[in-house]
Formats: structure tokens, sequence, C-alpha cells
């Protein structure tokens, strides 16, 4: 009976694991959505302050990591401090979109964040070594409903980078990549560092 009892405890935690997962998917889907929608109508919210993006850059890898549970090595390279003048949440939510796609689609491969003062604009680049994307896909890969690859087992919607894009934008920044097949892909977020 103790014995049974275990296996029930077990898989009640096991459902209870999923279904916090489950809802931590619906949570980011109506994020996504209401994004589009405020995309849409041109109405994107924007609230910049100045803010520390290494303070920012460093959370995101944290809470990426955590809810993933990868196993994957991060490298994170940056110097003490970055001020700027962004939105720390916004800030966030792309940088979190990178490194969870490098979770996704980098293969198990390390994960690469850099973070660099320029003067005049802020980098921030997210890099792994997975199989790349497609040169036929580096043109739409930041367009709604797209994916670096047609794999239908990974879960995603096709819209984080678009997302992530228009954030950038609406911060006067580029949302860029740069990929080789088998030699994985790096995507740099640039924005000034003053509005």
């Amino acid at each position: 009976m103790i014995k049974g009892e275990n296996i029930d405890s077990a898989r009640i935690i096991d459902l209870a694991r999923k279904g916090v997962t489950m809802g931590k998917h619906l949570a980011s889907l109506q994020t996504v959505l209401m994004d589009l929608t405020s995309i849409s109508l041109g109405k994107l919210e924007i609230k910049k302050e100045k803010m520390d993006m290494v303070v920012v850059a460093t959370e995101a890898v944290a809470l990426s990591r955590e809810i993933s549970r990868t196993p994957n090595e991060f490298n994170f390279i940056a110097p003490a401090v970055l001020i700027c003048e962004a939105d720390p949440i916004r800030m966030s939510q792309v940088i979190t979109n990178l490194v969870n796609n490098a979770i996704k689609y980098g293969a198990g491969s390390p994960i690469g964040i850099s973070i660099v003062d320029e003067g005049e604009f802020a980098r921030v680049s997210v890099s792994d070594s997975g199989p790349g994307i497609p040169p036929e896909k580096h043109a739409l890969i930041f367009e709604r409903f797209e994916r670096a690859t047609d794999d239908t087992g990974l879960s995603g919607f096709g819209l984080g980078l678009y997302v992530s894009q228009q954030i950038v934008q609406a911060h006067n920044g580029k949302l860029s990549l740069e990929s080789k097949l088998n030699f994985g892909s790096t995507f740099t977020m640039r924005i000034p560092v003053s509005s």
C-alpha cells in the first residue's frame, strides 16, 4: 500500500508540474495575442525608463533556464553595467524569446549571450551552435506565423520573433539574424542607449 501511495503521489506531482507548464504556456500565448492586437492597432505600449541592460538580460536568462530546466551550457559576456533608456519589461520579453528559441532550436548546444556597449547603442546577441536556419527562411523569420523549422514536434506559433522585432523597432532599434546551416544562429538586438 505504501508503494502504491508513492506511485500515486509521483503521478500527482507529475500532473501538477504539467499543469503549471500548461498555465505558463497559456499566459505566454495570451501576452503574445494581446501584443499582436496592440501592434495591429499601432498601439504597442512602450514605457521607457533608465535601466541596466545587464541586469535585465541576466534576469531574463535566469528565468528561461528555470522554466525550461535545460541542461544547456550558458556563456554570458557583459560589461558590469550598461545603462540605457528602454522598457525593461519589453527588453526582458525580447531577450527571453531569443534565449528560449536558442534552447528550443539549438539542439542542446551551448548558448552564448553577449552584451556590448557601442557608445550610442546597446547590443545584445544570443547565439547557439545548433543546426542553423536555412537561407530561404532568413527573410521570412521575422514575419508572423513563420518558424525556423517545419518540425511540428516543437511547440510555438511563429509569433515570438515577429513581436520581438516590433518591440525593438518601437525602441528605434534593429533585430537581425546571422545563421549558417550546421553552424548555428545568432540573433542580435541593437537599440539606442538614449531616446
